[in-house]
C-alpha cells in the first residue's frame, strides 16, 4: 500500500512537471521534454529539462511542440518504419549479392518432379530510377546436377539484363524481377546411370547447357538501413542445351536469399 501511494505521487509530481515544459516530437516518434528557447524558419532552439545547453533541431525532423500553456504546434507527418523509397527502393545505385539452392524440374522423373540439385551464386548491378523500376545487370555461377548425370557437376554462367518492377509498401518492397540473357557452360558433363540393372556398363553420353536464359522470379526485400536490405525469392529460369545429342530445353526452381546493398 506504501509502495502503491509512493508510485502515484510521483506520477502527479511528472505529470505536474510536464505542464511546465514544452515537449518537442520529432518525425521518429521520440520526445523531447525542456524548454522552446526561440523558433526559426528552419530551426527550434531547444533547453532541455535541468540543463543550461541549448540543442538546434531542424524544423524537418519535428513532428510538433506542444507548449507549456497547452497549444500545439504541427510541423511534418510522423514517419512510421523506414519507408522503401528512402531506403530499398531510392533513387540511384544499388548492388545486390544472392544465394539459391533447388532443383531441375524434369518431367522424366515425374511430372514437376525435381530431377537434380541447383546451387546458384549471382550479383547483380544497377540503377534504381523510382521507386517502381530497376534497371540492371548480374552474372554469376551456377551448379547443376540432373538426376542421372554421371560424371562432374556441370559449372556455367548466366549473363543477364535484369529488369525489377517494385511496389513500396513502408519498410518492405515486393517485386517481380525479369532476367534475359545467356548462358555459359565451363565443363563437360556426360549423362547416363553408369551401370544398367543387369549390371552392364551404360553408355555415356554429353549433355550441355548453355544459350538462351529466361529468369522471372517473384520476392520481397526488407530495409535493414536507410543502405542495406535483406530478401528472399522464388525464382524459376530456364535455358537450352542438348541430352542424348537431342536439343532440351532445362527447367529450374530455386528458393533465394538475397543481400542489398
Amino acid at each position: 500500500m506504501k509502495r502503491l501511494f509512493i508510485y502515484m505521487v510521483l506520477c502527479y509530481a511528472t505529470c505536474i512537471c510536464a505542464q511546465n515544459t514544452d515537449v518537442i516530437t520529432k518525425t521518429d516518434g521520440t520526445s523531447l521534454i525542456g524548454e522552446v528557447v526561440t523558433i526559426t524558419d528552419n530551426e527550434v532552439h531547444f533547453r532541455k529539462d535541468s540543463t543550461s545547453t541549448i540543442y538546434v533541431i531542424s524544423t524537418g525532423n519535428i513532428h510538433s511542440i506542444e507548449f507549456k500553456d497547452g497549444q500545439v504546434e504541427t510541423y511534418n507527418k510522423l514517419k512510421g518504419n523506414r519507408e522503401a523509397s528512402k531506403s530499398v527502393l531510392r533513387k540511384g545505385y544499388h548492388g545486390y549479392a544472392s544465394f539459391a539452392g533447388g532443383g531441375y524440374v524434369s518431367s522424366d522423373v515425374g511430372f514437376n518432379c525435381l530431377g537434380g540439385g541447383l546451387v546458384s551464386l549471382q550479383t547483380i548491378h544497377g540503377y534504381q530510377f523510382n521507386p517502381y523500376i530497376y534497371l540492371g545487370g548480374g552474372t554469376g555461377l551456377d551448379f547443376l546436377v540432373t538426376y542421372n548425370n554421371w560424371g562432374p557437376v556441370g559449372v556455367c554462367m548466366p549473363l543477364f539484363a535484369d529488369l525489377r518492377l517494385s511496389l513500396p509498401v513502408h519498410n518492405v518492397a515486393p517485386f517481380f524481377d525479369l532476367k534475359l540473357g545467356g548462358y555459359v557452360q565451363f565443363n563437360k558433363v556426360s549423362h547416363g546411370l553408369g551401370i544398367n540393372w543387369n549390371g552392364a556398363e551404360s553408355r555415356q553420353k554429353p549433355v550441355t547447357y548453355g544459350g538462351f536464359y529466361f529468369g522471372p522470379s517473384i520476392g520481397v526485400l526488407f530495409a535493414i538501413t536507410e543502405k542495406y536490405s535483406i530478401g528472399c525469392a522464388l525464382d524459376y529460369f530456364l535455358t537450352t542445351g542438348k541430352k542424348n545429342s537431342k536439343k532440351e530445353v532445362w527447367n529450374f526452381l530455386d528458393a533465394r536469399i538475397i543481400f542489398g546493398f
